[in-house]
């Protein structure tokens, strides 16, 4: 699991954050992603959606 205090500092733009948490999920132990002002666990099924819509306002 990695634990980072909000959206706007994991990643720049839309694109790269969604992309991130794809590739980290994919690995053979996947690997989580938790944003700490979001609230938000990216291995949670519903994640996806609220991750996209605060990295665009990010």
């Amino acid at each position: 699991m990695i634990v980072t205090k909000s959206v706007s500092r994991f990643a720049r733009n839309l694109l790269d954050c969604i992309g991130y948490v794809r590739q980290l999920a994919a690995m053979p132990s996947p690997v989580g992603v938790f944003f700490e002002t979001e609230n938000i666990y990216t291995l949670n099924n519903n994640s996806e959606m609220f991750l996209s819509f605060i990295a665009t306002m990010a």
